[in-house]
C-alpha cells in the first residue's frame, strides 16, 4: 500500500478502567502507522501514546445523548459494552471525527495486530465497501451512502437499527447476531453488497484455555497446542516449529494477559494467556495452566446462572 494507502480510522472504546493488556495492544497498533487509532474512554492512560493512537475523554450519558442527536430518537446506552449496537452508526455519530478518512471501522482492543498492511491491499480496499464481519473489527468505505446502511437497507426477516436502539439488551447488530436477532453482517449480505467476507484472523476461543479458533471454516485447529509469534510487526499461528498461517489479527477474547516487563521482539502469546519471549515456553502444551483456566470459566458460568 505505501504512499498510496487510503486512510483508514479505527475507533475502539473501553468503560470504566482501562485493561491491564493495553500497552500490547498499543505496541501492535504503532506498528500499523498508516492507520489512525481513536479510543472512547472515560478512564485516565498516563502512559504515553504511539502517534497514531489517540484517546478520547467520553462520559457515558454524553455519548448517549449524542447518539440520540444523530439518529433522531432517544437511545438506550445502560452501560458500556451496549455501544456495539452502535458501532455500524459511527460513520454518522462521529461524522466530525471521520470526515478526512477513506474508510472507518471499529475494533476491540483484546487483540494483537498484525501486518495490516498485508491485508488491506489497494486491491480489496477499491472493490469492496465493507471489509470483515466480526466486531473485533469491520471496516466501511467513509460515504454517505455507506454509513447509513444500519437505517437503509431492507433489513428483510431481521431486526432493524430501531429496535436495537431502543432496547437495554446487547444484540451483537455490529455482526452477525445470535439466530433470533441477526446484526449487520447478515443484513448486508442479504442485500447483496460488496462485502468481504473472509476473517484473515485467529480469533481464540474464550471458553477455553487450550487455544482453539472460534470461528468456523478455519483449518488451525488441526494442529495441536496453538501459540502465536509476533515478529518484525507479523503475526503468525504457530504448533511446534511450524508456521500455519499469518493473520491480520489474533483477538485474544478478553483474557487476562499476562505481560513481560520489558516488550521485545520476538515475543509468543501462549495458552492460557502469557506473552513471553521464551520460545521454549511457545513450545510446551500448558495442560495445567489450561485445566485451571478452565476451571475458571466452569465457575463464572455457574455463578452467572445462579444469579438467573
Amino acid at each position: 500500500m505505501g504512499d498510496c494507502m487510503k486512510k483508514i480510522a479505527l475507533i475502539s472504546f473501553m468503560f470504566g478502567k482501562l485493561p491491564e493488556y493495553l500497552p500490547i495492544w498499543l505496541y501492535t497498533c504503532e506498528k500499523n502507522p498508516e492507520v489512525q487509532f481513536f479510543v472512547l474512554t472515560d478512564d485516565t492512560y498516563k502512559g504515553t501514546l504511539p502517534a497514531n493512537v489517540s484517546i478520547i475523554p467520553t462520559e457515558l450519558e454524553d455519548l448517549r445523548q449524542k447518539i440520540s442527536e444523530k439518529v433522531g430518537f432517544d437511545v438506550n446506552l445502560p452501560w458500556g459494552y451496549k455501544l456495539c449496537d452502535y458501532r455500524p452508526a459511527y460513520g454518522i455519530i462521529f461524522e466530525d471525527l471521520l470526515k478526512d478518512f477513506d474508510f472507518w471501522g471499529h475494533c476491540d482492543m483484546d487483540i494483537l495486530w498484525g501486518n495490516m498492511a498485508h491485508f488491506l491491499t489497494e486491491e480489496k480496499l477499491n472493490n469492496y465497501d465493507r471489509i470483515y464481519s466480526l466486531g473485533a473489527l469491520s471496516i466501511y468505505r467513509n460515504t454517505e451512502e455507506v454509513n447509513n446502511w444500519f437505517r437503509t437497507l431492507d433489513t428483510g426477516p431481521y431486526n432493524n437499527y430501531k429496535y436495537v436502539f431502543t432496547e437495554p439488551d446487547v444484540h451483537w447488530f455490529d455482526e452477525w447476531g445470535p439466530e433470533n436477532s441477526r446484526g449487520t453482517s447478515e443484513i448486508i449480505k442479504y442485500n447483496k453488497k460488496r462485502f468481504f467476507l473472509d476473517f484473515e484472523c485467529f480469533d481464540i476461543n474464550g471458553m477455553k484455555g487450550k487455544f482453539e479458533h472460534a470461528l468456523r471454516g478455519a483449518d488451525f485447529n488441526k494442529y495441536p497446542n496453538l501459540y502465536v509469534k509476533y515478529d518484525n510487526g507479523c503475526t503468525t499461528v504457530n504448533s511446534g516449529n511450524t508456521e500455519i498461517k499469518e493473520v491480520l489479527y489474533t483477538h485474544f477474547s478478553k483474557r487476562n494477559i499476562k505481560l513481560p516487563e520489558q516488550i521485545k521482539e520476538p515475543f509468543y502469546l501462549v495458552s492460557p494467556g502469557v506473552i513471553t519471549n521464551d520460545f521454549k515456553e511457545a513450545l510446551k502444551d500448558h495442560i495445567l495452566e489450561n485445566k485451571k483456566y478452565d476451571l475458571m470459566m466452569l465457575k463464572m458460568r455457574i455463578e452467572k446462572k445462579l444469579k438467573g
